[in-house]
């Protein structure tokens, strides 16, 4: 078995290297600035997330890499050889000009390597421990006496909350909810599903590895349900993300029996995904798209479970939602690029009737006069919002110095998160890994009312604080009982 798994790796490293040889030599092909800016490009992309992962980095930077590779190197690849420079979501007023080119290949370089040196910096001061994993007494036996009650606990709050969010519409991706709901309530439901389940999730993962120093196949597809059914829920096609950086974290505790079987794990979880994506596609097509004749929706649905339609709309959510390079064009773009523009940014506020501001100041207007422009694609309660990403959004001010100095606050934002979550949870990799990757997750799209990321800040801290306390609390009644 050993031996057929080495194989196969050895088999998907020779695959992807002759596939992204090919990609770079039709995109150097198809480039039409200076090849050399774009094999540096190339250099640093591709060196950021192989340091990263090989050098066992924050989370935060292994996460940040492969967005960051996924939404600048390989988007703009993918988009110049096989799709004629033609971006999904748009370029704003970008002109294809080769030196507009080298601008944008230059400033993504720029960016890239000051989020590397950032990182040999942080790691330098600051490197996790090589010895992860402790064993922790007193929460694994709490959790081998109280095992049944725990899933069946897990499983009751998870059900409760996301049959509540679909009902409701409290938290849907795009969805606007048509009931009158208190505040409080909303934060509950939104952090629930966001941070808590979760957590959950996590602690009882962390616990059957206190206890048999391995995790149960049938432990951790419960927690894959339970990711799976709160993603439906949201109607979001995003389960891969949060479920793969609770499957790092569990990768990262070195932990020989894990590794064993982690190939079935990362199965299950592509499976489910896949699943996901299939069940939020069919609700979106019903509550989030204006289609009058219901057969449309029967036929769209029939024809996206052929393997060459979801393996096209597969390849287009990547070129559409992985954030990057092309808001990094848009921007460029823009004649009138100010620090005044970057304050209002800022200070936006979230206004459900008009565009939010990154679309109306890079994007409108070019829409508009190309007649790309279609306002009438979406039911009243929906609203869909185009977002920069924080690479892109720390070059509204035109200024490469104002540029680096936001980009070195918001990496030390995200390391500080994710150290707290890590010395706080009692060196819990697999929760360490789990908040990077929403922090990550956050930075890639950012731009939307940046003010309100202290909803996510604060939704982290009060899980770092209930893990602190309920381990604190379980330590001292095992230690009180034992006596």
């Amino acid at each position: 078995m050993r031996k057929d798994e080495m194989n196969l790796k050895k088999t998907l490293y020779l695959i992807g290297g002759i596939f992204f040889i090919s990609l770079f030599t039709l995109t150097i092909i198809n480039y039409k600035g200076n090849s050399s800016i774009y094999i540096i490009f190339t250099l640093v992309s591709f060196f950021y997330p192989i340091h990263s992962i090989v050098r066992k980095t924050f989370f935060l930077d292994t996460f940040l890499s492969v967005f960051i590779w996924l939404g600048f190197w390989f988007k703009f690849s993918l988009s110049l050889a096989f799709y004629d420079s033609i971006f999904p979501e748009g370029l704003g007023k970008f002109d294809h000009h080769p030196d507009s080119y080298d601008k944008v290949l230059i400033l993504s370089s720029f960016s890239i390597f000051l989020l590397i040196i950032f990182s040999i910096f942080a790691n330098y001061f600051s490197l996790y421990p090589s010895n992860t994993f402790k064993k922790k007494h007193s929460l694994s036996n709490f959790y081998k006496k109280y095992k049944k009650r725990i899933i069946s606990l897990f499983l009751f709050v998870t059900f409760s909350i996301n049959i509540i969010n679909y009902i409701f519409g409290i938290h849907q991706k795009g969805i606007i909810s048509e009931y009158k709901i208190h505040f409080i309530f909303i934060y509950i439901v939104k952090w629930m599903l966001m941070i808590g389940l979760p957590t959950f999730g996590i602690m009882i993962l962390t616990a059957e590895l206190y206890l048999k120093r391995n995790v149960n196949i049938f432990t951790y597809l419960i927690v894959l349900s339970a990711s799976f059914i709160s993603n439906i829920s949201m109607m979001s096609r995003a389960m891969i993300f949060n479920s793969s950086f609770i499957l790092y974290g569990l990768w990262r505790t070195k932990n020989k029996e894990i590794r064993k079987i982690f190939f079935k794990f990362l199965t299950f979880l592509l499976l489910f995904s896949i699943l996901s994506i299939f069940i939020s596609h069919h609700l979106r097509l019903q509550n989030v798209y204006i289609t009058e004749d219901k057969t449309v929706i029967q036929n769209n649905d029939q024809e996206y479970y052929k393997p060459k339609i979801f393996l096209s709309e597969v390849v287009h959510l990547i070129r559409a939602r992985f954030i990057g390079i092309d808001s990094l064009m848009a921007v460029v773009s823009h004649k009138n690029l100010s620090n005044e523009i970057l304050i209002n940014a800022f200070n936006e506020e979230a206004n459900y009737e008009k565009y939010n501001f990154y679309y109306l100041e890079f994007h409108l207007e070019d829409e508009v006069s190309n007649g790309s422009f279609n306002e009438k694609v979406f039911q009243e309660n929906v609203y869909s919002v185009l977002l920069p990403g924080f690479i892109s959004f720390s070059y509204y001010s035109g200024s490469m110095f104002v540029m680096g100095f936001l980009l070195f606050i918001f990496y030390s934002i995200g390391i500080i998160i994710e150290y707290l979550a890590y010395k706080f949870s009692r060196q819990n990799f697999i929760f360490a890994s789990f908040v990077a990757g929403l922090v990550a997750y956050r930075l890639m799209h950012f731009g939307y009312v940046p003010k309100n990321s202290y909803s996510l800040i604060f939704g982290i801290f009060f899980s770092i604080f209930m893990i602190y306390v309920l381990e604190l609390i379980i330590i001292k009644f095992y230690t009180k009982f034992k006596k």
